[in-house]
């Protein structure tokens, strides 16, 4: 047998001169607010990732949290993964105050909605670019859709006279 050393021993490692580091520790995040067990609701339908989302549930619990990323659930079943910029606890007022659009809504207008959450601050879909207000009480305005079927109620100050 031919060994790459002519004298046939078997050659003894050198030292390593270069030793790993230690890993550093992580920077500490800012508090998000929210923990893992809060009831929230998605204020925005995009997922971590950016891809569209549709809810099925009124609240998701967060079953996860690292860093801005937020894992939701349904009992033990995974919904998505969501960053903290687009959910917020329920019964938590919004982080910015809405705009206010138009306090001149009448029953019988066409309106934008120009948010995407409900009286209540659930998520709702849009299905149409416009709404037919059906009666107001305060500053909540009902609407109807092109079939006169009930949408949602949102608040006078997140809709805008078409």
């Amino acid at each position: 047998m031919k060994y790459a050393n002519p004298s046939g021993d078997t050659p003894t490692p050198e030292p390593n001169p270069i030793t790993p580091s230690p890993a550093p520790e992580p920077a500490p995040s800012a508090p998000s607010g929210f923990a893992v067990g809060d009831i929230v609701v998605p204020t925005a339908m995009i997922d971590y990732n950016g891809n569209s989302v549709t809810s099925y549930y009124d609240n998701y619990t967060l079953s996860e949290l690292n860093g801005d990323r937020a894992v939701l659930s349904v009992g033990s079943t995974v919904w998505c993964a969501m960053n903290i910029a687009n959910i917020s606890k329920v019964g938590d007022a919004p982080a910015q105050p809405a705009q206010s659009y138009s306090q001149t809504v009448s029953v019988g207008d066409r309106v934008i909605p120009c948010s995407d959450t409900d009286y209540n601050g659930t998520a709702v879909t849009k299905w149409q670019d416009t709404y037919t207000v059906s009666e107001i009480n305060g500053d909540r305005a009902v609407l109807v859709n092109d079939n006169g079927d009930v949408w949602c109620a949102m608040r006078v100050a997140d809709l805008k006279r078409d």
